[in-house]
């Protein structure tokens, strides 16, 4: 996360940083990075189950809109224009995309499940699916987002790691809740 946080500041962004930690990390923060974030004790709920964790991103950042950023990355350019690009957007969810499809389509980064087995299981006819990436995301507060958190919870909830073709870490990932929401949505 030092490493993270330096490269953003590095490159020119200056506006507020947060960083989410578990509480057996925080000895362990570099003390640079007290001087350059905020830092945030996460909830021992989140702590044990890093997919349960990003599914609950829109319940745990502060403020009305955030950039999440996986901490294992590094900043290459000013992040300021995308910030500004994604508050002008306006859309309560924003990640990358790596490739989408319908119920028959081999979709790039849906690994974890078929679509097919998301149709049946969800109820969702004639829908598109998402192969999303969620080393990065943009939240915005509202009704929209409500909605949209509520549909990846409820999908969570939904699967259990037996009924998965590949597991994240030994668990749930987070990429196929977040992207069944985008479906349903």
């Amino acid at each position: 996360s030092g490493n993270m946080v330096a490269s953003v500041r590095h490159h020119g962004y200056a506006g507020p940083f947060h960083l989410h930690v578990g509480s057996g990390l925080l000895p362990y923060m570099p003390p640079h990075t007290h001087d350059q974030a905020t830092i945030h004790e996460l909830a021992e709920e989140y702590c044990q189950d890093p997919g349960w964790c990003k599914v609950n991103l829109p319940n745990i950042f502060v403020g009305e809109e955030s950039l999440y950023l996986d901490v294992d990355g590094i900043c290459l350019r000013n992040i300021t224009p995308l910030l500004d690009a994604l508050k002008k957007d306006g859309r309560g969810y924003i990640t990358s995309v790596i490739d989408k499809g319908g119920e028959s389509d081999t979709i790039q980064y849906f690994e974890w499940s078929t679509p097919k087995k998301v149709a049946e299981k969800h109820g969702i006819e004639g829908g598109t699916y998402y192969g999303i990436q969620s080393s990065w995301a943009y939240f915005k507060r509202g009704k929209w987002l409500d909605k949209f958190s509520a549909a990846v919870l409820s999908a969570w909830g939904a699967w259990s790691i037996k009924e998965l073709k590949h597991t994240w870490g030994k668990g749930k990932p987070d990429e196929l809740f977040y992207s069944i929401a985008c479906t349903l949505m």
